[in-house]
């Protein structure tokens, strides 16, 4: 009797010929073995196999896409989700009751959370902000460090705090000058909580607190008395220079979104300046806002330099089409003082 079990057909030819002292073919044996349904180990893994599959059917059949009714369904989705992606850029601030110059600082780069912010500084600011008289201000961006993303590790790595407590120091800086805050635009340090959580902290809190915000860049119609002014703000804007920190203020007058702006506002670099251009037979006034975040090694690392506290405040008169820049609240506080007891 040949063994069978896990051997192939061409290794029983030879014993089979000894055994009948004759001749046989390999295929007499292959068909003598499937007669009596004797497998090699690999045929009977096949069979197996096979029949296990044979025992498994489908209850429903397999649906197949269909393209254009998923592109009907996407373009009913998208716009009920448009939301999401909408931004009001364009406002109106109606100050025509005021018949004395008013300020408006716009507050940016306050960083909240780093080692090295200047806390006391913020917190003169804001007190100067909400007892002044005919000051307002706007909430810039970059209000938190923020650092919470894995490249941005040397960031992280000089945060006084967490995130999450930064948000909540960011509350209570904005509990403090809410009934003098004008609308609000966000930077990119804010921004992050967004991107990685899809989570908008920055504009659900502009929400709780009334706060209309313009998001990335805005325009604001600003009507002061008889006056009306027409400033254009943004965080960050291309045409970037070390050379000349004015020089993306001067893009944003070129290539914002409004037309016949008086003033242009960028923030994000920490280097405060200010200047103005004769265009168009009208006065065009560039602005640049500082840091409230002196000292910074992340900054130093990548060519950031001239950090100062130095929020830009605007003066604005109401019976004459006049706009003084100074980049100190307390300075501005006082000056504004002076020429609203005049």
């Amino acid at each position: 009797m040949v063994s069978h079990v896990g051997r192939a057909p061409s290794e029983l030819v030879s014993e089979i010929e000894t055994l009948t002292e004759q001749d046989v073919t390999l295929l007499s044996v292959q068909h003598k073995c499937q007669r009596l349904k004797l497998y090699t180990d690999d045929q009977a893994k096949t069979r197996v196999l096979r029949r296990a599959a044979e025992r498994v059917r489908p209850r429903y059949e397999p649906l197949e896409p269909d393209p254009e009714a998923l592109w009907e369904a996407t373009k009913r989705l998208a716009a009920e989700l448009e939301y999401k992606v909408s931004e009001i850029n364009e406002i109106e601030i109606d100050l025509r009751d005021q018949d004395k110059p008013i300020a408006v600082v716009e507050m940016a780069d306050l960083h909240i959370g780093g080692i090295g912010t200047d806390y006391d500084a913020i917190d003169r600011d804001t007190e100067l902000i909400a007892k002044t008289d005919g000051m307002y201000c706007v909430v810039g961006g970059d209000n938190l460090d923020n650092f919470i993303q894995a490249f941005l590790l040397t960031g992280m790595a000089v945060q006084a705090v967490t995130a999450s407590t930064q948000w909540l120091l960011f509350e209570r800086y904005v509990n403090r000058i809410s009934d003098k805050v004008l609308y609000a635009r966000v930077g990119n340090h804010d921004s992050w909580t967004a991107k990685m959580s899809q989570v908008d902290k920055f504009g659900e809190m502009m929400r709780e607190h009334a706060i209309l915000n313009v998001e990335h860049i805005g325009v604001a119609h600003l009507l002061v008395g008889e006056q009306h002014y027409i400033v254009e703000a943004t965080h960050k804007w291309w045409g970037t220079s070390k050379l000349n920190e004015l020089h993306s203020a001067m893009r944003l007058l070129d290539y914002g979104i409004a037309d016949n702006v008086d003033v242009a506002v960028v923030e994000h670099r920490h280097s405060p300046a200010a200047g103005w251009q004769l265009r168009r037979g009208k006065r065009r006034f560039l602005v640049r806002t500082g840091t409230y975040k002196v000292k910074d090694n992340y900054a130093a690392e990548h060519g950031f330099w001239g950090s100062e506290v130095a929020p830009a405040c605007l003066i604005y008169w109401a019976k004459e089409r006049r706009v003084a820049i100074m980049h100190d609240v307390p300075t501005a506080a006082a000056f504004l003082t002076w020429l609203r007891q005049s």
